[in-house]
């Protein structure tokens, strides 16, 4: 199966959690699309404005084809309880996922904003053509603690390795 993991990290929280997804999957070709920004806020309260309002910055050198893959993760962290603006902007140039397997995954702090912003992420694959099979919260700071995230995601793998 072609996976392909879209990410969006600024602290490294969400690279870390797409990075064990990526090793978990075993016998599976899987993709790596870490986005990056062209200019990128530095500042937590500019990024939270940002993505507040919903601000849809230019990316990075991006190129995704939702079709080439069979299943696709879209994963981002939570800020003011939204997903990150450069997964928006990621999703704006998606014209359509094709009725393909997706799943959704935030990681976040306090877990406030948590199922806001996976509901909102959810509800944007859906409008681009998205099965969305899965959906889940990771806590940021255990994004490095293997039994943690394998009993988070066991759905999400057993969904991948049918």
């Amino acid at each position: 199966m072609k996976v392909a993991i879209v990410f969006y990290s600024y602290s490294g929280n969400t690279r870390g959690l797409a990075r064990f997804i990526q090793e978990s999957c075993t016998g599976h070709e899987v993709t790596l699309i870490d986005l990056k920004l062209v200019k990128e806020e530095k500042a937590f309260l500019g990024q939270c404005r940002d993505a507040h309002m919903k601000i849809k910055p230019e990316l990075k050198g991006y190129a995704f084809d939702a079709l080439a893959h069979d299943f696709t993760i879209f994963a981002s962290p939570v800020w003011a309880f939204t997903f990150a603006p450069a997964l928006r902007s990621a999703l704006k140039k998606v014209d359509n996922i094709g009725n393909k397997n997706v799943a959704a995954i935030v990681t976040c702090g306090s877990g406030l904003g948590a199922k806001k912003a996976l509901q909102e992420l959810a509800d944007v694959l859906k409008q681009k053509g998205g099965n969305v099979v899965f959906t889940g919260s990771v806590s940021g700071h255990k994004c490095t603690r293997a039994a943690y995230l394998n009993e988070q995601l066991k759905p999400l793998f057993e969904l991948i390795r049918k």
